[in-house]
């Protein structure tokens, strides 16, 4: 009688229903109930956006060849009864600074690719891409990818090479690459030689393509991260300050978690200077908005389609002593310590990735 009950309700209260759960998880297992949940699925391009997962960003040192995807947004007593983490084979997907979801998986050679979704395993050919020239494919095997909402697929690598002359150094080799839409090939745009003096290097230069130009930006003095997002149309340039840097030099308060302050920052003409960058109200313009801040991806998500309070930014906050995910409020200018990232993540910077799960339909086929 119960579940007769239960597969009875109205076709549109079950719609409804489904449509309000943002966790990817949840909303497969709602619609593995029965038969009569399961035939109220829409089309994929009709389902609710779901809550991204963070994922590593395997460094060129790493001794796997796999990385760590976790779902954070889950209550402390459903983490302990659920599995919030697995482990996915490292590619190369590039990941849309739209939002967050999995463009395709770049390869080394012309041809068919592979777009889909790596949180899950669904895959489908997508277009081919050209091939790499010699400039590129040096480095390509450890580039990531972004792209952006008109389908420009920006590559960027940093690559420490040692070098023994004129004396013993490491420096950092900073090279990118640009794939527009209708190019028959790709643009090597530049390479750079970076100090290695800074250990997170990586985590204070951030890129973008945007307005049919590549913007990169660096970070200031006691600066922990900075990102690059786009958000209606602008581009934003936040950093995530330390606001008492002293207190986290090496012997001095090592557990103590930073004091933080992110500030928001609109671009403004050419956006070759600092100055050309333009504080922005973030209490008031990102009000409405969830930001989600990763390397090599950032991107904005409007808080009423996740069914969730906007004006607050996540991102995960590491180092030696730590690794964290950090909530901070635009509005209270405050920041709340969300969880302790697992071993995992340890010294290493996340991205944000989309889940796209794949649900079988039951309607049959007649050929079968």
């Amino acid at each position: 009688m119960a579940s007769s009950f239960w597969a009875g309700l109205p076709f549109d209260l079950i719609r409804d229903i489904s449509c309000r759960l943002h966790d990817a998880a949840d909303y497969v297992r709602f619609h593995a109930v029965c038969k009569p949940w399961r035939d109220t699925l829409p089309p994929a391009r009709c389902r609710p956006l779901f809550l991204p997962w963070l994922l590593t960003l395997s460094r060129d040192d790493d001794a796997v060849d796999q990385r760590t995807a976790r779902c954070v947004f889950i209550s402390s007593n459903r983490r302990r009864a659920a599995a919030t983490g697995i482990r996915i084979q490292h590619m190369n997907w590039v990941i849309s600074a739209c939002d967050g979801m999995a463009a395709r998986l770049l390869t080394g050679f012309p041809g068919p690719v592979v777009a889909g979704c790596p949180l899950t395993g669904s895959a489908a050919a997508g277009a081919p891409l050209p091939g790499y020239s010699e400039d590129i494919k040096q480095w390509v095997d450890l580039a990531v990818g972004t792209a952006s909402g008109d389908g420009t697929i920006l590559l960027c690598s940093w690559v420490p090479r040692r070098f023994q002359w004129p004396y013993d150094y490491t420096s950092i080799i900073f090279n990118m690459a640009l794939l527009r839409p209708g190019d028959k090939a790709w643009m090597f745009l530049r390479q750079h030689h970076l100090d290695d003096d800074d250990e997170g290097i990586r985590d204070h230069c951030c890129v973008a393509y945007h307005d049919g130009m590549v913007v990169c930006k660096t970070g200031k003095i006691f600066v922990e991260s900075s990102y690059l997002v786009e958000s209606h149309g602008e581009l934003l340039w936040v950093l995530v300050w330390d606001t008492f840097p002293a207190c986290h030099q090496v012997g001095v308060c090592p557990n103590k978690t930073p004091s933080l302050s992110v500030k928001v920052y609109a671009l403004r003409g050419g956006g070759k200077h600092f100055s050309e960058w333009e504080m922005r109200d973030d209490g008031q313009s990102l009000a409405d908005q969830v930001l989600f801040l990763g390397h090599p991806t950032s991107f904005v998500v409007d808080a009423s389609q996740l069914g969730m309070i906007g004006g607050c930014a996540y991102f995960n906050l590491h180092s030696k002593q730590y690794n964290r995910m950090i909530k901070y409020n635009f509005r209270e200018h405050q920041f709340e310590f969300l969880e302790q990232l697992p071993d995992d993540f340890d010294g290493k910077m996340g991205t944000w990735i989309t889940p796209q799960p794949v649900i079988a339909s039951t309607k049959v086929c007649p050929a079968c």
